[in-house]
This record gives structure tokens, sequence and C-alpha cells, in this order.
């Protein structure tokens, strides 16, 4: 008798999607730095996709890609999620939240008393 052990345990694969930035206009792109980790595994694919209430739909240079460059950014921000899914199919997520401010450097106001 032949005795087969399947082995179905898989740890979910932790995704990165890299700090949250503040840009400034007239800088209307930015370049997202993802990654992905597996402890048991390998991670065989990247899926970038904007997310939430947005000003404006970014453009992806590709969003297949771990650090992929968004377009097309108006003032507001920008809510982005990475998932990454590893070798047996498992799925792990992370956002990222990208500000965009105006261009205007407005003067400080001083007081002297």
């Amino acid at each position: 008798m032949t005795l087969i052990v399947f082995d179905t345990f898989n740890i979910a694969p932790i995704a990165n999607a890299g700090p949250d930035a503040t840009i400034a206009l007239p800088q209307n792109t930015y370049q997202l730095h993802g990654s992905g980790s597996d402890a048991d595994g390998s991670i065989i694919s990247y899926q970038w996709q904007q997310v939430g209430d947005t000003p404006s739909q970014a453009v992806f240079s590709d969003n297949h890609i771990s650090n992929p460059i968004v377009s097309n950014l108006i003032y507001g921000h920008y809510t982005f999620r990475l998932t990454v899914k590893d070798d047996y199919g498992a799925t792990g997520s992370d956002d990222v939240v990208i500000f965009v401010r105006d261009s205007f450097n407005h003067k400080p106001i001083a007081n002297a008393g």
C-alpha cells in the first residue's frame, strides 16, 4: 500500500506597496515602489489598481510589474493597491497613498508682534 500525502498548506505572500508619498504639480507622474515576498515559494505576478475615490483616472505604464509609473495625476490623493500572487495561487495586498499638491509656493507670513 502506498500512502500519498498532499501538502496543501500554503503561507500567503506579503505585498509591500511602498511608502506613501507627496508630489507637487506640475509633476504629474510618480513611480510606484512595490515588492512581494513569499516564505514558502515565489511571487509569480504583480497587479496594481487604483482604488477608492480619486480626482482622476491614473494611467499605468504597466500595471503588471513591481515598479510602474503612474501618470495623469491632478491635485488630490490617490490610493493604489498592489496584489501579489504566489506559485500556489495565494494572494496578498497592500495599499499606498500618493498625495498630489498644488504648485503654488505661498510666501510665509511674518508677524513681529
